[in-house]
């Protein structure tokens, strides 16, 4: 029987997760810049708030993606080889 590998599954997520935050920052930067042109009729409302969605949604990538690493930090690692416990000592 294979085994499933979580950490697939894990780094799909996450990347997943950072894609939907980039591109909705860039949708609702569209709808707030179509809404003003709606209201003034001069285009370059629409560019200025995509620019704007899209560095609101890197930066806002970028901060998930510094708290996974944090959390990814903390978990607690297997120890290989330096638990004293099975190490027996001759000189009792």
């Amino acid at each position: 029987m294979k085994k499933i590998d979580f950490d697939l599954f894990h780094n799909l997520n996450i990347t997943f997760y950072f894609a939907i935050i980039i591109l909705s920052n860039i949708f609702v930067g569209f709808l707030i810049g179509y809404l003003i042109f709606s209201f003034t009729s001069q285009r370059f409302w629409i560019v200025i708030f995509m620019f704007v969605g899209v560095i609101s949604g890197l930066y806002s990538a970028v901060q998930e993606f510094s708290k996974e690493v944090d959390n990814h930090d903390r978990t607690p690692k297997e120890t290989q080889g330096t638990d004293n416990k099975n190490n027996y000592n001759s000189n009792n």
